[in-house]
């Protein structure tokens, strides 16, 4: 706590640990980062979308993880590849910003990957941008499968 001489204003600073997973020292670092992927954006509609690990590879994934966790990306990025290059309004190849968590909001165990995809695409052979604005990005359930 910090008072000052002149009149008398408090102001409490919380004690700085530096470690990254807390919320207060990593607070500028996540804000700079969220202003360096806005910057990024592109202009299309934005979705999010989650690849979770079924519950009977988790062990599996806690004993490999690092074979688990890569292959878990890897196969998130090919899915979206796959459905964007397969989409009728798109026909291209998408970019998305993938994120891996490895425990709940309750921290238990749950593998799961969010990627952040614009509804947009470029067909490099024919040098074109794709947007589609349907308020949806994929067919729900042939992506379920």
């Amino acid at each position: 706590e910090v008072q000052c001489t002149e009149c008398d204003h408090h102001l409490i600073m919380p004690h700085s640990c530096g470690h990254r997973s807390c919320p207060h020292c990593q607070h500028h670092e996540s804000q700079q980062w969220l202003e360096r992927q806005l910057k990024k954006q592109v202009p299309a509609e934005y979705f999010l979308l989650t690849f979770t690990l079924p519950k009977e590879f988790r062990e599996l994934a806690w004993r490999h993880q690092r074979v688990l966790y890569s292959f878990m990306i890897r196969c998130a990025w090919e899915t979206v590849k796959l459905f964007t290059q397969n989409d009728k309004k798109l026909k291209g190849t998408a970019g998305a910003i993938a994120v891996l968590h490895t425990h709940s909001r309750r921290l238990d165990y749950h593998p799961h990957v969010h990627l952040v995809v614009p509804a947009a695409a470029i067909d490099k052979k024919k040098k074109l941008w794709r947007t589609k604005n349907d308020g949806y990005l994929f067919n729900h359930k042939a992506l379920a499968k």
